[in-house]
């Protein structure tokens, strides 16, 4: 009777001992990283500073070249191009000048690691910043290993603005809090909406870049999820949708994530 009881805690207790090493896995990375970082040269660290700065200057004069790009036209033209804007909003061709979203995702594999990413965007025409805070959990014999980030994209762009298809590209950071180390990534996101709004599908691409990548670091993380939903609630200016949703995430190019499960999103505008 003992060794049935042994045996049974044993077989339950494989799985965590199988798959506990995702995050450490990823903490050690992590700490390598830095590691490798802190051990640079000074020319070596002026130059990843350099691709940072102009990464960001870059974007920066393209949002000034996006908003003052009707400068140069004369007030009629840019009345009348007001006046079309205001139109095709209230026939419906363009998504309302202001929005809100709140997302809340659960993803993971059973027994193995558990994915939280609650999420908030707020949009101002075609401009919008995005909060979305990542916490991976693996349960473990001693007790939970989490790794957090917050990932926020500064600014984003919807270079295509339709209540069918909103296609953004952003830039932003990921701040890692075991590291207390923050990296430069790059988004891409299109929302295609179907049957009258009220399926979403909606992929996402991530690329969080190591400024000191030549110097044998790492990128922290590549990603890779979508989500399919439904519209529980689609008011005019509120709509909630509720989904499926799957993530791939690879951290510094050797511990990979994948992840299936389900979220509920809130729409304001």
């Amino acid at each position: 009777m003992k060794l049935k009881i042994f045996t049974l805690i044993i077989l339950l207790a494989i799985p965590l001992l199988s798959y506990s090493q995702k995050i450490e896995s990823i903490k050690d990375k992590a700490q390598q990283n830095v590691s490798g970082s802190s051990s640079s040269s000074s020319s070596s660290r002026r130059s990843s500073d350099g691709f940072t700065s102009n990464l960001f200057a870059n974007l920066f004069i393209d949002v000034i070249d996006i908003m003052l790009s009707g400068l140069w036209l004369s007030p009629e033209e840019r009345a009348y191009l007001k006046e079309r804007r205001i139109e095709k909003r209230e026939q419906g061709l363009l998504n309302p000048k202001f929005g809100l979203d709140v997302e809340l995702n659960y993803g993971g594999i059973p027994n193995d690691y558990h994915s939280l990413r609650p999420r908030v965007r707020g949009q101002v025409g075609i401009f919008s910043t995005d909060f979305r805070f990542s916490s991976l959990i693996e349960p473990r014999l001693e007790g939970s290993d989490i790794y957090n980030t917050l990932d926020w994209q500064i600014i984003q762009i919807a270079w295509v603005n339709t209540p069918q298809v909103t296609f953004r590209t952003g830039v932003g950071i990921m701040h890692e809090y075991d590291t207390n180390l923050s990296y430069p990534e790059l988004t891409t996101s299109l929302d295609m909406y179907f049957i009258n709004q009220k399926l979403r599908f909606a992929p996402e691409f991530r690329y969080t870049q190591n400024v000191s990548n030549e110097l044998g670091s790492t990128n922290p993380r590549t990603e890779l999820n979508g989500e399919i939903s439904y519209a529980l609630v689609l008011k005019p200016h509120f709509k909630v949708y509720g989904g499926v949703n799957a993530l791939y995430a690879r951290y510094y190019q050797s511990v990979n994530i994948w992840t299936v499960g389900a979220g509920l999103k809130l729409r304001f505008h």
